[in-house]
Protein backbone atom coordinates (compact mmCIF):
# COMPACT_ATOMS: atom_id res chain seq x y z
CA UNK A 1 0.00 0.00 0.00
CA UNK A 2 1.56 3.75 -0.82
CA UNK A 3 1.55 6.19 1.44
CA UNK A 4 -1.55 8.10 0.51
CA UNK A 5 -3.40 5.21 1.01
CA UNK A 6 -2.16 4.44 4.41
CA UNK A 7 -2.43 7.41 6.11
CA UNK A 8 -6.49 7.83 6.03
CA UNK A 9 -6.82 4.79 7.46
CA UNK A 10 -8.23 4.17 10.65
CA UNK A 11 -6.18 2.66 13.41
CA UNK A 12 -2.53 3.41 11.63
CA UNK A 13 0.57 2.66 12.80
CA UNK A 14 3.01 5.44 12.13
CA UNK A 15 6.30 4.56 11.97
CA UNK A 16 10.02 6.16 11.41
CA UNK A 17 12.80 4.82 9.86
CA UNK A 18 16.53 6.45 9.92
CA UNK A 19 19.29 5.34 7.23
CA UNK A 20 22.85 6.91 7.69
CA UNK A 21 25.25 6.91 4.30
CA UNK A 22 28.78 6.59 5.78
CA UNK A 23 32.35 6.20 4.02
CA UNK A 24 33.58 2.73 3.59
CA UNK A 25 36.81 1.80 2.24
CA UNK A 26 36.55 -0.16 -0.99
CA UNK A 27 39.87 -2.34 -0.56
CA UNK A 28 40.42 -5.50 1.05
CA UNK A 29 42.90 -5.59 4.31
CA UNK A 30 46.58 -6.02 3.20
CA UNK A 31 45.40 -6.73 -0.65
CA UNK A 32 46.73 -4.26 -2.84
CA UNK A 33 46.56 -1.26 -2.63
CA UNK A 34 46.25 -1.49 1.06
CA UNK A 35 49.36 -2.13 2.56
CA UNK A 36 48.02 -2.40 6.17
CA UNK A 37 49.73 -5.92 7.91
CA UNK A 38 48.87 -5.82 11.04
CA UNK A 39 48.04 -9.82 10.89
CA UNK A 40 44.65 -11.80 11.03
CA UNK A 41 42.20 -10.77 13.75
CA UNK A 42 43.64 -6.98 13.85
CA UNK A 43 41.86 -5.84 10.87
CA UNK A 44 40.44 -2.46 10.46
CA UNK A 45 36.77 -1.94 10.28
CA UNK A 46 36.78 -0.11 6.52
CA UNK A 47 36.47 3.20 8.33
CA UNK A 48 38.68 6.29 8.28
CA UNK A 49 38.99 6.51 12.22
CA UNK A 50 40.37 2.29 11.84
CA UNK A 51 42.36 2.73 8.54
CA UNK A 52 45.68 1.39 9.17
CA UNK A 53 46.84 2.90 5.60
CA UNK A 54 45.16 6.18 5.42
CA UNK A 55 47.72 7.06 2.20
CA UNK A 56 45.09 4.64 0.63
CA UNK A 57 41.80 4.50 1.94
CA UNK A 58 39.30 4.69 -0.69
CA UNK A 59 35.97 6.49 -0.09
CA UNK A 60 34.07 4.79 -3.30
CA UNK A 61 32.06 2.85 -0.99
CA UNK A 62 29.01 3.66 1.28
CA UNK A 63 27.81 1.69 4.20
CA UNK A 64 24.51 2.17 4.90
CA UNK A 65 23.09 2.29 8.60
CA UNK A 66 19.10 1.22 8.86
CA UNK A 67 17.18 2.12 12.31
CA UNK A 68 13.19 2.01 12.93
CA UNK A 69 10.85 3.36 15.43
CA UNK A 70 9.06 -0.17 15.65
CA UNK A 71 10.35 -4.20 15.21
CA UNK A 72 10.03 -5.15 11.51
CA UNK A 73 10.58 -8.04 11.26
CA UNK A 74 12.40 -9.70 8.28
CA UNK A 75 14.16 -6.16 7.81
CA UNK A 76 17.37 -5.15 8.21
CA UNK A 77 15.98 -2.04 10.44
CA UNK A 78 17.54 -2.10 13.95
CA UNK A 79 15.43 -1.13 16.25
CA UNK A 80 16.46 1.31 18.40
CA UNK A 81 14.41 4.85 17.45
CA UNK A 82 12.85 6.43 20.93
CA UNK A 83 11.64 9.18 19.53
CA UNK A 84 12.33 11.80 16.43
CA UNK A 85 11.79 15.36 16.85
CA UNK A 86 11.74 17.65 13.81
CA UNK A 87 12.31 21.64 13.52
CA UNK A 88 10.28 22.41 10.25
CA UNK A 89 11.88 24.61 7.15
CA UNK A 90 9.84 28.30 7.98
CA UNK A 91 10.59 30.76 5.97
CA UNK A 92 9.80 34.50 5.62
CA UNK A 93 9.79 36.71 2.89
CA UNK A 94 12.28 39.01 4.80
CA UNK A 95 14.90 36.80 5.04
CA UNK A 96 16.39 34.79 2.14
CA UNK A 97 16.92 31.38 3.55
CA UNK A 98 14.76 31.58 6.62
CA UNK A 99 14.78 29.09 9.60
CA UNK A 100 16.99 25.75 7.66
CA UNK A 101 14.72 22.41 8.69
CA UNK A 102 16.46 20.09 11.18
CA UNK A 103 15.74 16.81 12.60
CA UNK A 104 16.87 15.44 16.39
CA UNK A 105 16.82 11.82 16.90
CA UNK A 106 17.18 9.61 20.15
CA UNK A 107 18.02 5.81 20.09
CA UNK A 108 18.45 3.63 22.44
CA UNK A 109 22.11 1.37 22.60
CA UNK A 110 22.28 -2.13 22.86
CA UNK A 111 24.48 -5.13 22.28
CA UNK A 112 25.47 -6.41 19.67
CA UNK A 113 27.56 -8.64 17.21
CA UNK A 114 29.07 -6.80 14.41
CA UNK A 115 28.21 -8.64 11.76
CA UNK A 116 27.46 -6.71 8.84
CA UNK A 117 29.46 -4.32 10.41
CA UNK A 118 32.91 -5.76 10.76
CA UNK A 119 33.57 -7.23 7.51
CA UNK A 120 36.46 -9.30 9.15
CA UNK A 121 33.99 -10.24 12.25
CA UNK A 122 34.92 -13.84 11.50
CA UNK A 123 38.74 -13.52 11.85
CA UNK A 124 38.17 -11.66 15.63
CA UNK A 125 39.35 -13.52 18.87
CA UNK A 126 36.47 -11.98 21.14
CA UNK A 127 32.50 -12.15 21.59
CA UNK A 128 31.50 -9.03 19.97
CA UNK A 129 28.31 -9.04 21.60
CA UNK A 130 29.99 -9.38 25.35
CA UNK A 131 32.11 -6.34 24.84
CA UNK A 132 30.75 -2.72 24.03
CA UNK A 133 27.63 -1.99 22.45
CA UNK A 134 26.30 -0.69 19.24
CA UNK A 135 26.59 3.54 20.05
CA UNK A 136 29.56 3.15 21.87
CA UNK A 137 31.68 1.05 19.18
CA UNK A 138 30.22 3.53 16.93
CA UNK A 139 31.44 6.16 18.59
CA UNK A 140 35.28 4.47 18.47
CA UNK A 141 34.69 3.73 14.82
CA UNK A 142 33.14 6.75 13.15
CA UNK A 143 33.97 9.82 13.89
CA UNK A 144 33.74 11.45 10.41
CA UNK A 145 30.37 11.35 10.12
CA UNK A 146 29.57 15.25 9.62
CA UNK A 147 28.21 15.84 6.39
CA UNK A 148 26.91 12.72 5.31
CA UNK A 149 23.88 11.93 4.15
CA UNK A 150 20.86 11.29 6.72
CA UNK A 151 17.64 10.34 5.46
CA UNK A 152 13.94 9.93 7.53
CA UNK A 153 11.14 7.92 6.42
CA UNK A 154 7.92 8.19 7.90
CA UNK A 155 5.00 6.13 7.00
CA UNK A 156 2.43 3.30 8.67
CA UNK A 157 3.72 -0.69 9.31
CA UNK A 158 1.48 -2.03 6.36
CA UNK A 159 1.32 -5.99 5.21
CA UNK A 160 3.55 -6.40 3.65
CA UNK A 161 6.06 -4.09 4.36
CA UNK A 162 7.86 -1.85 2.26
CA UNK A 163 9.85 1.09 2.77
CA UNK A 164 9.32 2.82 -0.47
CA UNK A 165 6.10 3.34 0.68
CA UNK A 166 7.40 5.55 3.57
CA UNK A 167 7.71 9.44 2.54
CA UNK A 168 11.21 10.39 2.21
CA UNK A 169 13.29 13.67 3.73
CA UNK A 170 17.22 14.20 3.13
CA UNK A 171 19.08 15.73 5.68
CA UNK A 172 22.71 16.00 6.00
CA UNK A 173 24.19 14.92 9.56
CA UNK A 174 25.30 17.61 12.06
CA UNK A 175 26.06 15.86 14.97
CA UNK A 176 26.43 12.43 17.11
CA UNK A 177 26.52 12.61 20.56
CA UNK A 178 25.81 10.25 23.89
CA UNK A 179 25.50 8.73 25.97
CA UNK A 180 23.27 10.46 28.11
CA UNK A 181 22.49 9.29 31.98
CA UNK A 182 20.54 6.50 30.36
CA UNK A 183 22.78 5.23 28.19
CA UNK A 184 20.82 7.38 24.72
CA UNK A 185 22.34 8.97 22.05
CA UNK A 186 20.95 11.63 19.72
CA UNK A 187 21.59 12.01 15.88
CA UNK A 188 21.38 16.03 14.66
CA UNK A 189 20.92 16.48 11.28
CA UNK A 190 19.85 19.57 9.44
CA UNK A 191 18.88 20.22 6.07
CA UNK A 192 20.91 20.18 2.35
CA UNK A 193 21.63 23.87 2.77
CA UNK A 194 23.46 24.02 6.13
CA UNK A 195 26.49 22.89 3.54
CA UNK A 196 25.84 26.77 2.73
CA UNK A 197 26.99 28.08 6.22
CA UNK A 198 29.30 30.62 6.63
CA UNK A 199 31.97 28.55 8.11
CA UNK A 200 31.65 25.82 5.61
CA UNK A 201 31.28 27.89 2.29
CA UNK A 202 32.78 31.58 1.12
CA UNK A 203 32.63 33.30 -2.02
CA UNK A 204 35.64 34.00 -3.51
CA UNK A 205 37.42 31.23 -2.05
CA UNK A 206 40.34 32.67 0.70
CA UNK A 207 43.88 32.89 -1.02
CA UNK A 208 46.40 32.73 0.92
CA UNK A 209 49.21 34.46 -1.15
CA UNK A 210 50.85 37.40 0.19
CA UNK A 211 53.27 40.25 -1.24
CA UNK A 212 56.95 39.16 -1.47
CA UNK A 213 57.79 42.94 -1.64
CA UNK A 214 56.63 46.92 -1.29
CA UNK A 215 54.96 47.87 -4.21
CA UNK A 216 54.01 51.68 -5.12
CA UNK A 217 50.50 52.85 -5.55
CA UNK A 218 51.23 53.61 -9.78
CA UNK A 219 53.81 49.47 -9.64
CA UNK A 220 51.86 47.64 -12.76
CA UNK A 221 53.53 44.39 -11.39
CA UNK A 222 53.18 42.34 -8.18
CA UNK A 223 54.76 38.71 -7.18
CA UNK A 224 52.68 36.62 -4.54
CA UNK A 225 54.61 34.13 -2.09
CA UNK A 226 55.63 31.06 -4.83
CA UNK A 227 53.61 28.19 -4.35
CA UNK A 228 50.18 30.08 -3.77
CA UNK A 229 49.57 30.93 -7.54
CA UNK A 230 47.16 28.20 -8.26
CA UNK A 231 45.12 29.78 -5.91
CA UNK A 232 44.26 32.85 -7.97
CA UNK A 233 42.94 30.87 -11.33
CA UNK A 234 39.45 30.34 -10.71
CA UNK A 235 37.65 33.73 -9.81
CA UNK A 236 39.05 35.89 -12.73
CA UNK A 237 41.01 39.11 -13.29
CA UNK A 238 40.55 41.37 -9.94
CA UNK A 239 42.51 41.04 -6.89
CA UNK A 240 41.87 43.06 -3.58
CA UNK A 241 44.93 44.56 -1.63
CA UNK A 242 43.94 46.78 1.69
CA UNK A 243 41.11 48.63 0.46
CA UNK A 244 42.12 49.06 -3.09
CA UNK A 245 40.34 46.55 -6.06
CA UNK A 246 43.47 45.91 -8.94
CA UNK A 247 42.65 44.44 -12.32
CA UNK A 248 44.42 41.89 -12.87
CA UNK A 249 44.51 40.49 -16.12
CA UNK A 250 44.51 36.40 -15.66
CA UNK A 251 46.45 36.24 -19.52
CA UNK A 252 48.70 38.15 -17.46
CA UNK A 253 50.29 36.08 -14.88
CA UNK A 254 53.05 34.09 -15.29
CA UNK A 255 54.22 32.04 -12.48
CA UNK A 256 53.39 34.10 -9.20
CA UNK A 257 54.18 37.04 -10.89
CA UNK A 258 51.33 39.16 -12.00
CA UNK A 259 51.72 41.99 -14.67
CA UNK A 260 49.51 44.81 -16.43
CA UNK A 261 47.99 46.03 -13.49
CA UNK A 262 45.30 48.52 -13.43
CA UNK A 263 45.20 50.09 -10.17
CA UNK A 264 42.89 51.35 -8.15
CA UNK A 265 40.04 49.34 -10.12
CA UNK A 266 36.17 49.92 -9.60
CA UNK A 267 36.62 53.43 -7.82
CA UNK A 268 38.89 52.09 -5.54
CA UNK A 269 42.28 54.13 -4.73
CA UNK A 270 45.72 53.23 -5.72
CA UNK A 271 47.91 52.97 -2.38
CA UNK A 272 51.19 51.66 -1.78
CA UNK A 273 51.22 48.02 -0.32
CA UNK A 274 53.97 46.26 1.99
CA UNK A 275 55.70 43.32 1.90
CA UNK A 276 53.11 40.47 3.65
CA UNK A 277 49.93 42.24 2.67
CA UNK A 278 47.82 39.58 1.68
CA UNK A 279 46.52 39.31 -1.90
CA UNK A 280 43.05 38.43 -2.20
CA UNK A 281 41.46 37.00 -5.27
CA UNK A 282 37.93 38.86 -6.22
CA UNK A 283 35.00 37.19 -7.61
CA UNK A 284 34.23 39.20 -10.85
CA UNK A 285 30.69 39.21 -11.91
CA UNK A 286 30.07 40.86 -15.29
CA UNK A 287 26.57 40.96 -16.34
CA UNK A 288 25.55 37.71 -13.97
CA UNK A 289 21.87 37.21 -13.73
CA UNK A 290 20.60 37.25 -10.24
CA UNK A 291 19.40 33.63 -10.35
CA UNK A 292 22.14 32.42 -11.92
CA UNK A 293 24.93 33.59 -9.48
CA UNK A 294 22.65 32.23 -6.66
CA UNK A 295 23.04 28.55 -8.22
CA UNK A 296 26.59 29.10 -8.93
CA UNK A 297 27.17 30.12 -5.53
CA UNK A 298 25.08 27.07 -3.62
CA UNK A 299 26.60 24.38 -6.13
CA UNK A 300 30.36 25.72 -6.93
CA UNK A 301 31.24 27.22 -3.39
CA UNK A 302 28.25 25.46 -1.15
CA UNK A 303 29.16 22.20 -3.30
CA UNK A 304 25.37 21.46 -2.86
CA UNK A 305 24.38 18.68 -5.29
CA UNK A 306 23.13 19.76 -8.65
CA UNK A 307 20.73 17.30 -8.66
CA UNK A 308 18.24 19.53 -5.86
CA UNK A 309 18.17 22.45 -7.99
CA UNK A 310 15.84 21.74 -11.19
CA UNK A 311 17.80 24.09 -13.29
CA UNK A 312 14.22 23.64 -15.36
CA UNK A 313 11.91 25.94 -12.48
CA UNK A 314 14.80 28.46 -11.61
CA UNK A 315 15.04 29.18 -15.29
CA UNK A 316 11.26 29.79 -15.14
CA UNK A 317 11.18 32.10 -12.30
CA UNK A 318 14.55 33.99 -13.76
CA UNK A 319 12.98 34.18 -17.41
CA UNK A 320 9.28 35.34 -15.55
CA UNK A 321 10.48 37.77 -13.23
CA UNK A 322 14.54 38.46 -13.54
CA UNK A 323 15.29 38.88 -17.06
CA UNK A 324 16.60 42.62 -16.07
CA UNK A 325 18.27 41.66 -13.20
CA UNK A 326 22.20 40.99 -14.03
CA UNK A 327 25.24 42.26 -11.30
CA UNK A 328 28.13 43.81 -12.44
CA UNK A 329 30.41 44.25 -9.58
CA UNK A 330 33.33 42.16 -7.78
CA UNK A 331 32.78 40.43 -4.38
CA UNK A 332 36.02 41.48 -3.19
CA UNK A 333 36.60 39.62 0.33
CA UNK A 334 35.66 36.04 1.31
CA UNK A 335 31.75 36.12 2.49
CA UNK A 336 29.89 33.47 4.04
CA UNK A 337 27.46 31.76 1.03
CA UNK A 338 24.42 32.20 3.11
CA UNK A 339 25.34 36.13 4.01
CA UNK A 340 25.82 36.46 0.38
CA UNK A 341 22.23 34.82 -0.67
CA UNK A 342 20.21 36.48 2.13
CA UNK A 343 21.98 39.73 0.76
CA UNK A 344 20.80 39.07 -2.54
CA UNK A 345 17.28 37.91 -1.22
CA UNK A 346 16.99 41.08 0.18
CA UNK A 347 18.10 43.33 -2.77
CA UNK A 348 15.86 41.38 -5.44
CA UNK A 349 13.37 39.68 -3.22
CA UNK A 350 13.33 36.40 -3.30
CA UNK A 351 12.87 33.39 -1.00
CA UNK A 352 15.39 30.54 -1.08
CA UNK A 353 14.12 27.21 0.96
CA UNK A 354 14.75 23.67 1.22
CA UNK A 355 11.92 21.40 -0.02
CA UNK A 356 12.28 18.10 2.52
CA UNK A 357 9.47 16.34 0.79
CA UNK A 358 10.55 17.09 -2.81
CA UNK A 359 14.21 16.83 -2.05
CA UNK A 360 15.29 20.02 -3.85
CA UNK A 361 15.99 23.82 -3.33
CA UNK A 362 13.28 26.57 -4.03
CA UNK A 363 13.64 29.41 -5.76
CA UNK A 364 10.91 31.87 -5.25
CA UNK A 365 10.21 35.31 -6.17
CA UNK A 366 8.28 36.90 -3.47
CA UNK A 367 5.34 37.78 -6.40
CA UNK A 368 1.50 37.83 -6.59
CA UNK A 369 0.66 34.00 -7.30
CA UNK A 370 -0.40 33.46 -11.05
CA UNK A 371 -1.20 30.65 -12.84
CA UNK A 372 -0.75 28.24 -9.86
CA UNK A 373 -2.30 24.84 -10.76
CA UNK A 374 -4.17 23.96 -7.91
CA UNK A 375 -4.74 25.98 -4.69
CA UNK A 376 -6.27 23.85 -2.16
CA UNK A 377 -9.40 24.96 0.33
CA UNK A 378 -9.54 24.48 3.81
CA UNK A 379 -12.91 24.44 6.42
CA UNK A 380 -13.96 24.31 9.20
CA UNK A 381 -15.77 21.14 8.62
CA UNK A 382 -13.94 19.07 7.09
CA UNK A 383 -9.99 19.90 7.42
CA UNK A 384 -8.78 22.09 10.56
CA UNK A 385 -8.79 20.76 13.46
CA UNK A 386 -11.21 21.90 16.21
CA UNK A 387 -9.83 24.85 18.29
CA UNK A 388 -6.14 24.73 16.29
CA UNK A 389 -7.14 28.15 14.29
CA UNK A 390 -5.18 31.33 15.50
CA UNK A 391 -4.99 33.79 13.98
CA UNK A 392 -2.87 37.35 14.72
CA UNK A 393 -1.33 40.41 12.95
CA UNK A 394 2.24 40.16 12.17
CA UNK A 395 2.03 44.38 13.03
CA UNK A 396 6.08 44.88 13.29
CA UNK A 397 6.47 43.62 9.20
CA UNK A 398 3.94 46.43 8.03
CA UNK A 399 5.69 49.40 5.66
CA UNK A 400 4.52 52.65 4.89
CA UNK A 401 7.72 53.63 2.46
CA UNK A 402 10.99 51.77 1.40
CA UNK A 403 14.14 53.45 1.02
CA UNK A 404 16.98 51.79 -1.51
CA UNK A 405 20.35 52.58 -1.95
CA UNK A 406 21.70 51.72 -5.13
CA UNK A 407 24.90 51.71 -7.37
CA UNK A 408 27.90 52.54 -5.25
CA UNK A 409 30.90 54.30 -5.84
CA UNK A 410 33.10 51.17 -4.95
CA UNK A 411 32.44 47.41 -3.85
CA UNK A 412 34.56 48.06 -0.59
CA UNK A 413 32.52 50.31 1.58
CA UNK A 414 29.18 48.41 0.82
CA UNK A 415 27.83 48.93 4.46
CA UNK A 416 28.22 53.38 4.47
CA UNK A 417 25.01 54.69 2.55
CA UNK A 418 27.10 57.83 2.30
CA UNK A 419 28.73 54.95 -0.59
CA UNK A 420 26.03 55.15 -2.76
CA UNK A 421 25.15 56.87 -6.25
CA UNK A 422 22.24 56.60 -6.01
CA UNK A 423 18.80 56.39 -3.74
CA UNK A 424 15.40 55.72 -4.65
CA UNK A 425 12.50 56.30 -2.19
CA UNK A 426 8.72 55.18 -2.61
CA UNK A 427 5.59 56.45 -0.09
CA UNK A 428 2.72 55.40 0.40
CA UNK A 429 1.08 58.42 1.78
CA UNK A 430 -2.13 57.71 2.43
CA UNK A 431 -1.04 54.88 4.62
CA UNK A 432 1.20 57.81 6.88
CA UNK A 433 -2.06 59.43 6.71
CA UNK A 434 -3.94 60.61 10.10
CA UNK A 435 -6.52 58.78 8.33
CA UNK A 436 -4.61 55.42 7.89
CA UNK A 437 -1.85 54.31 10.20
CA UNK A 438 -0.67 57.58 10.94
CA UNK A 439 2.89 56.66 11.54
CA UNK A 440 5.99 56.06 9.41
CA UNK A 441 7.50 52.37 8.97
CA UNK A 442 11.04 52.32 7.29
CA UNK A 443 13.02 50.00 5.91
CA UNK A 444 16.43 50.82 4.22
CA UNK A 445 18.15 48.60 1.77
CA UNK A 446 21.80 48.98 0.88
CA UNK A 447 21.43 47.46 -2.64
CA UNK A 448 25.04 47.26 -3.50
CA UNK A 449 24.71 44.51 -5.94
CA UNK A 450 22.04 46.68 -8.05
CA UNK A 451 23.65 49.15 -9.96
CA UNK A 452 20.71 50.59 -12.13
CA UNK A 453 17.51 52.70 -10.64
CA UNK A 454 14.78 50.51 -12.58
CA UNK A 455 16.38 47.45 -10.68
CA UNK A 456 15.62 49.56 -7.66
CA UNK A 457 12.36 51.26 -8.43
CA UNK A 458 11.57 47.28 -8.98
CA UNK A 459 12.60 45.97 -5.38
CA UNK A 460 11.28 49.18 -3.52
CA UNK A 461 7.81 48.54 -5.42
CA UNK A 462 7.37 44.97 -4.56
CA UNK A 463 8.50 44.75 -0.69
CA UNK A 464 6.22 48.05 -0.47
CA UNK A 465 3.16 46.32 -2.34
CA UNK A 466 4.04 43.40 -0.16
CA UNK A 467 3.83 44.78 3.24
CA UNK A 468 1.73 48.02 2.91
CA UNK A 469 -0.94 46.36 5.00
CA UNK A 470 -0.56 44.09 8.10
CA UNK A 471 -0.21 40.58 7.21
CA UNK A 472 -1.50 38.57 9.14
CA UNK A 473 -0.16 35.32 10.36
CA UNK A 474 -2.30 31.90 10.68
CA UNK A 475 -1.55 28.61 13.09
CA UNK A 476 -3.61 25.64 12.87
CA UNK A 477 -3.61 21.80 12.55
CA UNK A 478 -4.15 19.28 10.00
CA UNK A 479 -4.53 15.26 10.18
CA UNK A 480 -2.56 13.61 8.08
CA UNK A 481 -5.33 12.36 5.98
CA UNK A 482 -5.53 16.50 4.71
CA UNK A 483 -1.89 17.37 5.08
CA UNK A 484 -1.05 17.78 1.21
CA UNK A 485 0.11 20.74 0.95
CA UNK A 486 3.77 21.62 2.10
CA UNK A 487 6.16 25.01 2.86
CA UNK A 488 6.10 27.43 0.16
CA UNK A 489 2.44 26.18 -1.14
CA UNK A 490 -0.47 28.47 -1.74
CA UNK A 491 -4.09 27.86 0.24
CA UNK A 492 -7.14 28.89 0.69
CA UNK A 493 -9.14 29.22 4.17
CA UNK A 494 -12.54 29.29 4.70
CA UNK A 495 -12.76 29.55 8.57
CA UNK A 496 -15.19 31.67 11.09
CA UNK A 497 -12.21 32.86 12.61
CA UNK A 498 -11.89 35.05 9.12
CA UNK A 499 -15.13 37.04 7.92
CA UNK A 500 -15.96 39.57 5.69
CA UNK A 501 -17.69 43.19 6.55
CA UNK A 502 -20.70 41.81 6.69
CA UNK A 503 -19.77 38.63 8.71
CA UNK A 504 -19.98 35.87 6.17
CA UNK A 505 -16.47 33.54 6.31
CA UNK A 506 -14.38 35.09 3.54
CA UNK A 507 -12.10 33.12 1.87
CA UNK A 508 -8.71 34.18 2.44
CA UNK A 509 -5.63 33.52 0.58
CA UNK A 510 -2.24 32.53 3.00
CA UNK A 511 1.28 31.02 1.76
CA UNK A 512 2.53 28.02 3.91
CA UNK A 513 6.13 29.21 5.81
CA UNK A 514 6.45 26.01 7.49
CA UNK A 515 4.71 22.73 8.24
CA UNK A 516 5.64 20.58 11.43
CA UNK A 517 4.72 16.63 12.33
CA UNK A 518 3.92 17.25 16.14
CA UNK A 519 2.38 14.16 17.48
CA UNK A 520 4.48 12.87 20.26
CA UNK A 521 6.29 11.12 20.32
CA UNK A 522 7.12 10.29 16.49
CA UNK A 523 5.09 12.04 13.63
CA UNK A 524 2.70 10.74 11.54
CA UNK A 525 -0.77 11.94 12.66
CA UNK A 526 -1.11 15.39 13.45
CA UNK A 527 0.49 18.57 10.89
CA UNK A 528 0.79 21.88 12.65
CA UNK A 529 0.83 24.80 9.51
CA UNK A 530 2.12 27.76 10.07
CA UNK A 531 1.30 30.49 7.20
CA UNK A 532 1.54 34.00 6.15
CA UNK A 533 -1.55 35.85 4.23
CA UNK A 534 -1.26 37.31 0.90
CA UNK A 535 -2.07 40.73 0.78
CA UNK A 536 -0.51 42.31 -2.07
CA UNK A 537 -1.34 45.98 -2.74
CA UNK A 538 -3.04 46.20 -5.80
CA UNK A 539 -4.38 43.90 -8.82
CA UNK A 540 -1.88 42.44 -10.44
CA UNK A 541 -1.89 40.25 -14.09
CA UNK A 542 0.68 38.79 -16.82
CA UNK A 543 0.95 40.46 -20.23
CA UNK A 544 -1.52 38.80 -22.25
CA UNK A 545 -1.61 37.24 -26.07
CA UNK A 546 -2.67 39.39 -28.78
CA UNK A 547 -6.37 37.46 -28.76
CA UNK A 548 -7.67 38.97 -25.90
CA UNK A 549 -10.53 40.82 -26.27
CA UNK A 550 -11.29 44.29 -24.03
CA UNK A 551 -11.87 43.33 -20.28
CA UNK A 552 -15.63 43.79 -19.94
CA UNK A 553 -15.18 40.95 -22.68
CA UNK A 554 -13.14 38.26 -20.89
CA UNK A 555 -14.14 35.99 -18.61
CA UNK A 556 -13.10 35.88 -14.73
CA UNK A 557 -9.90 33.45 -15.51
CA UNK A 558 -8.54 35.91 -18.17
CA UNK A 559 -9.40 38.79 -15.53
CA UNK A 560 -7.20 37.13 -13.08
CA UNK A 561 -4.46 36.22 -14.88
CA UNK A 562 -3.83 38.91 -17.83
CA UNK A 563 -3.60 42.58 -17.50
CA UNK A 564 -5.81 45.17 -19.54
CA UNK A 565 -5.75 48.69 -19.14
CA UNK A 566 -7.84 50.47 -17.83
CA UNK A 567 -9.91 53.47 -18.39
CA UNK A 568 -8.27 57.00 -17.27
CA UNK A 569 -10.36 56.56 -13.72
CA UNK A 570 -8.46 54.06 -13.20
CA UNK A 571 -11.24 51.48 -12.48
CA UNK A 572 -13.04 49.56 -14.85
CA UNK A 573 -16.93 48.89 -15.20
CA UNK A 574 -17.33 46.29 -12.64
CA UNK A 575 -15.12 48.62 -9.83
CA UNK A 576 -12.25 46.61 -9.95
CA UNK A 577 -9.33 48.80 -9.87
CA UNK A 578 -6.41 49.15 -12.59
CA UNK A 579 -3.67 47.02 -12.38
CA UNK A 580 0.01 47.41 -11.30
CA UNK A 581 3.57 46.54 -12.86
CA UNK A 582 5.94 44.81 -10.23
Amino acid sequence: MTFAAEKVKVGRLPAILVEMDLDECALTYGIAPCTASAGSGNECINSRQTCQDTANFDNTSTKTLQFSSVLIPGEPYLHCVESATLAPTVINPKKGLGQRASIRIMVNDFPHHDRGIDPYIANRSYDATAQGSYWTKFQARQRHFAGRPLRIKSGYIADPFNASDFQTRNYIIDSISGPDAAGRFTIGAKDVLKLADDKRAQAPIPTTGVLVADITDVATSLTVTSGTESEYTAEGDYLRIGEEVIQSPVANRSSNVFSNLTRGAFNTTAEAHELGDGVQSCKYLNAVNVVDLVEDLLENYASVPTAYIVDADWDAERDNYYSSAVINTVISKPTGVTELVNQLAKQFFFQIWWNEIDQEIIFHPIVPPRNVAVINEFNDDQHLIDKSVVLAANEESRLTRVLVYYNPSNPIDIDDPENYQGIYVIIEADAESAAEYNDIRQEVILAHFVDSEALAVQVGGRLLNRFRNVPRMLNFKLDTKDATDWTGNYIDINSARIVGEGGANKVTRFQVTSVQEVTAPLPGTVYQYKAIELNFTGNYGYIGPNTLGEYSAEDDADRANYAFISPATGIFADLTTAYRII
